[in-house]
């Protein structure tokens, strides 16, 4: 069984929230040091990175919570279907916060 509907507007809830982060995130990974510190070249690529991890994170942790049990493959594949949809959005809000 895929995931349900409520589950499927959690991914977008979780997606849209990552999306209000990012100038956030943008602008603190901006600051001196941080590229010594993570190791990092482009902070782009970086908060995409970060990006991907709060929303991996964000779903696995909610539906274990909501259902008591950790999400079949075919959940996490339609899972990362809703995200793969989404991430010109989470790419275009990371170019556009320059």
């Amino acid at each position: 069984m895929g995931l349900t509907i409520e589950d499927r507007g959690m991914v977008e809830k979780i997606i849209d929230e990552t999306i209000n982060h990012i100038p956030e995130w943008m602008k603190m990974y901006r600051q001196e040091g941080m590229k010594t510190f993570y190791q990092f070249d482009k902070v782009e690529d970086f908060v995409l990175g970060v990006c991907y991890g709060y929303i991996q994170s964000g779903f696995s942790h909610l539906y274990r919570f909501n259902h008591n049990e950790n999400p079949t493959p075919e959940q996490i594949t339609e899972f990362v279907n809703v995200f793969n949809n989404r991430m010109r959005e989470v790419r275009d809000a990371i170019f556009n916060t320059g």
